[in-house]
Order: structure tokens, then sequence, then C-alpha cells
């Protein structure tokens, strides 16, 4: 258990038991050999008893909670997502921390008794050692440097955090990460050392306290010189294994604490990476380079909002102009339009100039399904109530009725021939 939970990815790994006088020494040559030995392992069946599908799990057959008398899979634990993997190469649908054991979920049944080959999903593990260690060694400097605890951290499948008790403006996190990428150029080492509960090197460590159900050894990670934290993850064994960590932002928490947002190792080569084609993919539009960016996306903003201006001005005119043509013919049963390229001020100028005495129904509708539209129906009150509804449905919207006037917001707009003729049947049934 405490070969595979350790750390190494090369080079010699050493693991101290405190409590007795034996230490263990791993020889690994090389990653690829590492790989091999620690991401998979040949174990026996414990127990199997059928069981529900665990939270966050999309699986629709049989679920069959098994145990090993040992485990290469991490369970859910630390902060740190469990790890997916395969056995006898069935897919293990989640790995839990039950007391000390680790039952893990699988679709099929196996024998108890029966050996069985366990492989873990290598990139994911390892991306989810460099994102933890990474935070042990965040949580390190800022404590250092600021005093703020870190209160909880968040591994997700894209962006981390960790929260803090006090706040990280810009230039902080600008002095942060350069003291962090310093301390990974150093290549510091990274151990792990088990403890008795009661042992001082237990109680030393940096610690949000171990689970209630917890009995047995405390595993303390220590960052030379820099950091000793309980901990029951997956770590590197030398900090130069994150590669570079790059501090994204911080934004307010709750209850006043601060979110600090981070990446790690790959994951800062492959954002730098999908920023760099969306950096191309820019210049291609914009026809002109990185450098440019900004100050053409500023000319093209002011450019719309210019147009803008000018469509609401012509739409206010066209509106008064449409008004002048109902308020000088005889008063129909029925006034609709539907305008693709209208808007609410559309709507409400057209309504203010149209002289209605709420007797007939009016039915205005602008927008179209790719930025949804709006519904404005005018007229007596037992009319547009149904009928604003029943339109709603079709062209499934939301909206309600004050008085003589419905409004609704619509999204699809595939039926908009029909509309007018259900405005039409409504007026004759009046």
């Amino acid at each position: 258990y405490l070969q595979r939970y350790c750390n190494t990815v090369s080079g010699t790994y050493q693991i101290i038991v405190t409590n007795n006088t034996s230490v263990l020494h791993l020889e690994i040559i090389t990653l690829s050999n590492y790989i091999v030995s620690f991401s998979q392992l040949d174990v026996s069946v414990v127990s199997c008893t059928p069981a529900d599908v665990p939270p966050g799990v999309k699986h629709s057959g049989d679920c069959y909670a098994v145990t090993f008398n040992d485990t290469v899979l991490f369970p859910e634990g630390g902060g740190q997502p469990d790890d997916k993997g395969t056995v006898n190469s069935i897919p293990v649908l989640r790995v839990l921390r039950q007391g000390s054991n680790a039952v893990h979920y699988l679709g099929q049944p196996l024998e108890v008794g029966c050996k069985v080959h366990q492989v873990v999903d290598w990139s994911r593990r390892f991306d989810h050692m460099q994102q933890h260690s990474g935070q042990h060694l965040l949580t390190a400097i800022i404590d250092c440097k600021y005093g703020y605890q870190t209160t909880s951290w968040w591994l997700g499948d894209t962006y981390c955090f960790i929260e803090l008790d006090g706040f990280l403006g810009s230039d902080d996190l600008i002095k942060v990460e350069k003291e962090v990428n310093n301390l990974i150029i150093d290549n510091l080492d990274v151990v792990v050392e088990v403890y008795s509960q009661d042992d001082a090197g237990a109680q030393l460590a940096r610690s949000r306290g171990l689970p209630g159900d917890w009995e047995g050894p405390v595993r303390v990670v220590k960052i030379k010189g820099v950091d000793e934290s309980t901990c029951c993850g997956t770590h590197i064994s030398r900090l130069g294994q994150l590669q570079v960590i790059k501090l994204l932002r911080s934004e307010k928490g709750k209850k006043g604490k601060c979110n600090v947002f981070f990446s790690v190792g790959d994951r800062v080569l492959k954002g730098f990476s999908e920023c760099l084609k969306r950096e191309a993919k820019l210049t291609s539009l914009l026809k002109g380079g990185p450098e440019e960016h900004c100050h053409l996306l500023t000319k093209i903003q002011q450019s719309n909002g210019m147009q803008a201006k000018k469509l609401t001005t012509l739409l206010k005119e066209l509106a008064k102009i449409e008004a002048e043509k109902l308020n000088n013919s005889p008063k129909p049963s029925y006034f609709y339009e539907y305008r693709k390229e209208g808007n609410a001020d559309y709507i409400n100028s057209l309504l203010r100039e149209i002289n209605s005495d709420h007797s007939f129904i009016i039915c205005l509708i602008v927008g179209d399904s790719q930025d949804n539209g709006m519904l404005v129906l005018d007229g007596p009150p037992d009319t547009i109530l149904p009928l604003g509804s029943e339109i709603c449905k079709l062209m499934e919207g939301k909206g309600a009725a004050k008085g003589s006037k419905f409004q609704g917001k619509v999204t699809k707009f595939k039926c908009i021939a029909e509309i007018e003729g259900m405005v039409k049947q409504a007026a004759q049934e009046q």
C-alpha cells in the first residue's frame, strides 16, 4: 500500500516508518519502468457484494462493491478524486474509502479468492499527483508569506483552487508564483513518513484533521525544508516533477474567503497550447497580429455600438410609420406583425404609438431562434391570456398576463407561420 501510494517517478525513493527501525528503499531506474511497476498490480478478491451505483456515476446496469487484499487504485480522499482504471479489463466505476478499506465499484462480479489484474489510468493519476503536490507547495508558501490558512481546496478536471482565509491581490499572486517556481527549479525532495497517531511527527504536521472513521497510522507528506502535512493522496517525489505552477486568478469566495485558481505541470502546457490556437484563430479573423488584437476588438465593439444605435433609431421611426398606418385605417379585429430584426424598443415604441382601446388583439413578435425572441399581446384580457399561453407553448416559451397585456420570451420560430392564423381565429371567436 505504501509503495503504490508513494510518490516517486524516478531515482531512489525512501519511505521511513518511524514507529520501528525498518527503512524501505525502492530503486526505480526509468519512468517507463516506474509506470509498469506502479500503475498495475496482481491482487486477490476478498469480497464482492451487490451494491447501489455510487453517487456521480452514470451506469444503468448491475453494480458490485469489491475489496481486494491490496490495490493500486487510490480511493477518493484529501481533496483528490479517486483513480480510474480497470480490474481484469472491467472498468472501475468508483473507488471509495470505507474505514481502512478501499471499496471498488464494478459493473461485473468477481469470484472471491480469485487472482485479478488491476491497472490504473496513469496519465490521469500523474496529473492528480502534480496538482495535489502543487497545492501543498502553494499552501505552505502562502502561509509562510502571509499567514493565510488553506481552509479547503478543489481538484477539478480543468482547474484547481485553494480557499484561503485572507485575500491575495494580483501583485501578491505574482510574488507567490515566482517563489513556488523557484522552489521547483531547486527540485527539492518530497518524502512520505508514516507515524502512529500519537507520535509527535503526526501532531506537528499541518493538518485539517483526520476523517472521523480513520484508525491506524498517519501519513505525512514532507517537502524538504518547506512543509509537512498529513495527507492520504498521491504525490510526486521531487518538486522538479511539477514542471511549473501558474496562478490564474483570485476571487472573493464564501464568507469573506478568497479562492486562488491555479494549474500545475502538463495542464499549464496544454493551457498555453490552447491559448496559442485561439490566438492564431483571432489573428486570422481580425487580420492583425496578437499585439493588435485588443485594439482591433475595441474598434469592432465601438462600430457595433454605433450600428446598434442607428438600428434602434430606424426601428423607432419604422414603428411610428406602422402605427400611423394602423391609426389611419378602420379599426381591425386584430393586428399581427413578426419582425425578425426587431427588439424590445421596437415593440414598446409601436405600442405607444398605436391608438388602442384594448378592444382588438395586437400581436407583436420579434427575434429568432438564434437569439431567442419576444412576444407581446395587447387586447381583451379574457382573450389574450389563453392566446398568449397557447403561442408560448407552441414556440417553447414562457410568459404571463397583466391586465390587457401579455408578455413572454419565445425560443422556437419554426412554427412562426402558424401564429397569425391563431390570432385571427381568436379574434373571430371574441
